[in-house]
């Protein structure tokens, strides 16, 4: 009587299962807006150190070139 009892509720649980036509409860967040500090933020270009980076790997090259190995 028991096993016909859980079988029941297991058949009345699968017929409940929502379709397609069911609309999510889920939203999608919204994206909080920056604070005012952060808005004011100048970004530089990166030119500068860019350059510099790139002739500090030259110059090491160079000087690592001219080494012997031992």
């Amino acid at each position: 009587m028991l096993i016909c009892a859980l079988t029941l509720i297991a058949l009345s649980a699968c017929s409940l299962m929502p379709n397609g036509a069911m609309q999510p409860t889920a939203r999608k967040p919204k994206p909080t807006p920056l604070p005012a500090a952060i808005l004011q933020i100048d970004l530089k270009p990166s030119t500068d150190s860019l350059s510099r980076a790139s002739r500090w790997s030259h110059d090491s090259e160079q000087i690592l070139r001219d080494e012997t190995t031992k």
